[in-house]
This record gives structure tokens, C-alpha cells and sequence, in this order.
């Protein structure tokens, strides 16, 4: 995607060891730093809001569009080649999330991702470890209610509360 598209126009790419991104704007001050990888590049603001640096080098844009807005990050963030999203990664995924009114019916910890689909009157939960060894995820239901049931062992789990389950 051309970086017009996003309202800055860049310039360098730097490699350090270590990068860090600081929030400075848009709402995301209150985030903590999150992790980039292998490089950052930087840019110069041609028609959007510089919201995050790398010491004094702005390196997070955002450009309203349409309704809402895009972002764009000039580094690698959750790039690790582990299958735990930085728990800073996930603070800047939600709120982007929530700002845009996305709240998940279903969430997994433990490295865990978890799916949804609608059946009859009801969802299915799909709980996947993509690790090569044993989880014990819990979840949280922040929107659904109702109670659980294992399709695999038909064993009934109780009800759905917003408490975390294992």
C-alpha cells in the first residue's frame, strides 16, 4: 500500500536492537510501549497525526478515513516467532478494537485463539493450542450468556458466567 495512502511520506529505515514504540497522541498515551522488530522507519507527515515515536522519530500515523481511521505502524509489532501476543500488543488491539465498537463474545488465554460460529440457538466455542504442547486455557465471555457444553465428550460444563473458565 503506498504511504500516501496514510498521510506521510517516508524516508529512512533504521535496524537498532532494541525498538521501542511510545504512544504520544490519539487517545493511546495512557498504552504501554510496544515491541517492534528488526527495524523502524520514519516519515514525514504529509495529512495525518503522529501518535507514536521511537525516541524523537515519529513512526505511528493515523489519517481519518471515511467514518473512522487507519493506522500505520512503521515497524514489525508482534513479530515474535512465539504464539503469546505481547500483552502490550494486545492493550493497542483493543483499544483500536473497542474504539471501532468490536467486542469479543469469547476470549482465550494460555497462548490459545478461540472462533465462534452461530448454531441454531447457540455458538460454538472452537478452542485451538497451535503449541506442541498441552494448555490449560481459560476463557472469558464478556456478551455471551447460556451455558457450556463439550461436543467432543457431550459433558455438561455449567453456566456461562463472566468469570474465567479452564
Amino acid at each position: 500500500v503506498p504511504p500516501e495512502w496514510f498521510g506521510i511520506q517516508l524516508h529512512e529505515l533504521y535496524y537498532p536492537k532494541d525498538v521501542r514504540v511510545e504512544f504520544t497522541g490519539g487517545g493511546l498515551e495512557h498504552l504501554s510501549p510496544i515491541r517492534g522488530f528488526q527495524f523502524f522507519e520514519t516519515f514525514t507527515v504529509l495529512d495525518a497525526d503522529v501518535i507514536g515515536v521511537v525516541g524523537e522519530h515519529p513512526v505511528v500515523a493515523r489519517r481519518a478515513l471515511g467514518k473512522g481511521s487507519i493506522l500505520y505502524i512503521g515497524t514489525f509489532v508482534g513479530h515474535s516467532y512465539d504464539f503469546d501476543t505481547e500483552p502490550e500488543l494486545r492493550g493497542l488491539i483493543r483499544h483500536i478494537a473497542a474504539e471501532a465498537g468490536v467486542v469479543p463474545t469469547v476470549e482465550a488465554g494460555s497462548g490459545c485463539f478461540v472462533r465462534t460460529a452461530p448454531s441454531g440457538n447457540g455458538t460454538i466455542i472452537i478452542v485451538t493450542n497451535p503449541r506442541d504442547r498441552d494448555a490449560a486455557p481459560w476463557l472469558t465471555f464478556p456478551t455471551l450468556r447460556g451455558s457450556l457444553k463439550d461436543l467432543l465428550t457431550g459433558e455438561d460444563l455449567g453456566p456461562v458466567t463472566k468469570q474465567r473458565h479452564t
